[in-house]
């Protein structure tokens, strides 16, 4: 082997030295990683007694009609729902002493 052919040998096995001990150091201290934020709706599902989930029904048509449309989505209406309690304080109280008195 010659003078220049051991000396790159020798540098590349520092180098790999390097990232090797680069990688372990990493390992132990690993970065922390951020979640990205949510971008896609969340499903949310919920099981209603049969009556109160007929008079919903009953209440998405006869408010449909109200507005002039054929049909009013449960979808719409709940996302109305959750949108109106975290924005307004007496409905949520309201909720809040519901939930209290049916436990």
């Amino acid at each position: 082997m010659t003078g220049t052919r051991a000396a790159e040998l020798a540098a590349k096995a520092k180098a790999l030295a390097a990232r090797q001990a680069d990688k372990n150091t990493a390992a132990r201290h690993p970065t922390p990683r951020v979640p990205a934020p949510l971008v896609k709706p969340v499903r949310v599902t919920v099981d209603l007694p049969p009556a109160q989930h007929h008079a919903l029904q009953n209440w998405l048509n006869e408010t449909a009609a109200a507005l002039g449309r054929s049909r009013l989505t449960k979808q719409e209406v709940l996302t109305a729902l959750v949108g109106r309690l975290l924005t307004d304080e007496t409905l949520a109280h309201r909720i809040t002493t519901d939930i209290h008195e049916s436990q």
